[in-house]
């Protein structure tokens, strides 16, 4: 078992590799929304919250089960776009397998936002668990955002 301190480590690592890449190619290129018309659009928040509730934990449990390459195939275009499948798949192998297997996950936190740091302006609905893998205990940050095809796709995922 690696001590805390070494696992967090590890964690804070892996998670500032990941959001560099994915911020450097965001200033690289900002891509547009496929329907700008979409902002303009209502939303129902709270629908969307319970759809969105059941795709992060559904995305979740394919990252849970290592098929990371997946995760980055189900992921929103601006993540795909973000990152090489390749390189999610690695980067993400390198977090999560020394956390050992899942042992429990509560959502404590589910927030929506027109406007996040770094990527387009869209709907985007941020997700926080509290979670205890066999190894650690900390939480996870998933946000979704309404993709093309106003389908809500994962854009973003941290381990903290």
């Amino acid at each position: 078992m690696m001590e805390p301190k070494e696992l967090t480590k590890l964690v804070l690592i892996a998670a500032l590799v990941v959001s560099s890449m994915l911020s450097s190619i965001r200033l690289q290129a900002q891509p547009e929304l496929a329907d700008p018309q979409m902002l303009l659009d209502p939303i129902d928040i709270d629908g969307a919250k319970l759809i969105t509730e059941q795709q992060g934990r559904d995305w979740l449990v394919t990252v849970d089960a290592g098929r990371y390459a997946d995760s980055w195939s189900d992921a929103s275009t601006l993540f795909q776009q973000a990152i090489q499948q390749e390189a999610w798949a690695a980067t993400l192998e390198q977090m999560r397998r020394p956390l050992g297997e899942i042992i429990a996950r509560e959502l404590v936190q589910s927030d929506y936002a027109e406007e996040l740091p770094g990527v387009p302006q869209g709907h985007y609905i941020t997700m926080v668990f509290q979670t205890e893998f066999s190894e650690y205990t900390g939480q996870e940050t998933v946000t979704l955002m309404l993709d093309t095809g106003r389908e809500w796709r994962v854009t973003g995922y941290f381990i903290h």
